[in-house]
């Protein structure tokens, strides 16, 4: 309605419905955009550690956390997997997060910090992985358990340093053995324990 004074009294009207419909669709409207550029603050920490069981919704995770990165990114995984971020990724790189990758097999990519494990023909023992951490504070690492996808999701920083210090292990792990095969592939020892690594 509207209302106007008329003398001492108030005098209401309807409006007209195609109006009201205009109206509300355009409040609708405002507070959906709203929605959409609104960031919740993540001021709280969740210890508890979440079970995700399979490949699409261990994605559409990984997906959301890259979308939520704010400083920096590390991520992990076998190359066909990483190819569905790959773009994502040299997005928010673009946007100023430090995005760092170790990918095994290559990676056709833009990315700045990027290690490549192409893994020996002996090392069979290797199984499809997918680790990221998100500001040194999201943590979610999938592998395949009985031929299917399963994951955990955290907030635990107990965890989040193990697993950021396991990231960083394979990384000098790859220079290494990059840098000094011809040397390790000629040493049983050294090759036994490197075949016996299962990510």
């Amino acid at each position: 309605v509207v209302n106007t004074l008329s003398g001492k009294k108030k005098l209401y009207s309807a409006v007209a419905l195609q109006t009201v419909i205009q109206k509300l669709t355009a409040d609708f409207e405002n507070d959906i955009n709203e929605l959409k550029t609104y960031k919740i603050k993540k001021t709280f920490t969740d210890d508890h550690v979440w079970s995700l069981k399979d490949k699409s919704s261990i994605s559409a995770h990984i997906e959301q956390l890259i979308h939520e990165a704010e400083s920096s990114i590390i991520l992990s995984a076998w190359n066909d997997e990483l190819a569905h971020y790959r773009s994502l990724l040299e997005e928010k790189e673009k946007q100023g997060v430090n995005v760092e990758v170790l990918t095994i097999g290559n990676l056709q990519t833009a990315l700045k910090y990027l290690h490549t494990l192409n893994p020996i023909d002996d090392h069979k023992n290797l199984e499809p992985s997918q680790l990221i951490i998100v500001d040194d504070a999201y943590l979610l690492f999938a592998g395949i358990e009985h031929e299917t996808w399963k994951a955990i999701k955290t907030m635990s920083q107990p965890l989040v340093k193990v697993f950021a210090d396991f990231f960083y292990h394979d990384v000098a792990l790859t220079h290494i053995t990059k840098k000094y095969q011809e040397q390790l592939l000629q040493d049983p020892e050294i090759m036994e324990l490197l075949t016996r690594l299962r990510y």
